[in-house]
């Protein structure tokens, strides 16, 4: 998918830059690259989801100070190739997207040598990625978060979360591991609480196998 077909699908945007969300973008990516350096080598999976989440966080700031917000992973590639001018990263960020998407969605299993590659490349690039939790630098919700420690409200007993905007239906994307994690990250977050059982019922129209809609 060229840049073209991702401004008129409505997955990239023009904006003005947001030097604050640049900055916090760059922060969270600090915090991953020390994070991630705790996890041992033998956790391949682990290893290149996180780093793929990172490298993801890098590019969506380096999008944001070009003026662009971009709502699609493949389209990220077509950043990197088309305005970054950087073809052989954006095809080596597009091979990261296959693998990241195979462990996560499909339970894919890489094997020592995909890892020590993929990792590779990361480190030539100087880049780590890991899990993402990109609402948690939203204003809206450190403004409920403030709202919540001041005491405003009282005692908290019952939230309701709806995500309304789902954007396009994508075939292979599990809607319970692409978006309710951003749910919970926004919850734990306000909150400090941690799940101790969840309960989902969800269903596949397009692939039955893997949801777009979940309760």
């Amino acid at each position: 998918m060229d840049m073209n077909t991702c401004k008129r699908k409505n997955l990239v945007k023009t904006i003005k830059p947001d030097t604050s969300k640049i900055q916090a973008l760059a922060k969270s990516a600090k915090r991953k690259i020390e994070a991630s350096n705790v996890l041992p080598k033998e956790l391949g999976e682990p290893k290149i989801s996180l780093m793929y989440d990172a490298l993801r966080t890098i590019l969506e700031s380096i999008a944001l100070e070009r003026g662009y917000k971009i709502y699609n992973h493949e389209c990220y590639t077509a950043f990197l190739k088309e305005v970054l001018q950087r073809s052989r990263l954006g095809d080596e960020f597009d091979n990261f997207r296959k693998v990241r998407n195979g462990i996560n969605y499909y339970g894919k299993e890489v094997n020592p040598e995909e890892a020590k590659e993929l990792l590779r490349i990361a480190k030539e690039k100087n880049k780590v990625l890991m899990v993402d939790h990109t609402f948690e630098y939203s204003e809206a919700i450190r403004m409920i978060k403030n709202i919540l420690e001041s005491g405003e409200l009282g005692k908290i007993y019952y939230i309701r979360a709806e995500w309304l905007n789902l954007g396009l239906l994508q075939p292979d994307v599990n809607v319970i591991w692409d978006l309710a994690t951003h749910v919970l990250s926004i919850i734990h977050f306000i909150t400090g609480l941690k799940p101790t059982s969840l309960n989902v019922n969800a269903k596949g129209h397009i692939r039955e196998e893997i949801p777009e809609m979940a309760h």
